[in-house]
Order: structure tokens, then C-alpha cells, then sequence
């Protein structure tokens, strides 16, 4: 039993790792979205999708 308590604990911090990792990650594009007015990566987006940019 504590071996298999041993092994979960260890899956579940990797994934909080995993988590807190991908969080960090997307705070940076926001950030860098927000320095950059989101314009390019939404142009390109409505370009790809067929929208009219107008």
C-alpha cells in the first residue's frame, strides 16, 4: 500500500510540475500578447479562418 502511495504521490506532483509549467508559459503569451497589441497573431488567425480583417 505505501508503495502505491509513493507512486501516486510522485504522478501527481509531475503533474502539478507539468501545471504550474503550462500556467507559467500562457502568463508569458499574454504577456507578450498584450506588449504587442495581440495584432499579429490575431491577423494571422482571421487570415487563416477567412475573416475579413477590413
Amino acid at each position: 500500500m505505501l508503495i502505491k502511495r509513493a507512486r501516486a504521490s510522485r504522478f501527481a506532483d509531475l503533474g502539478r510540475r507539468i501545471g504550474y509549467t503550462l500556467f507559467g508559459v500562457a502568463m508569458l503569451g499574454f504577456i507578450y500578447g498584450f506588449a504587442t497589441n495581440f495584432s499579429e497573431a490575431a491577423t494571422k488567425d482571421d487570415i487563416e479562418h477567412g475573416r475579413d480583417i477590413g
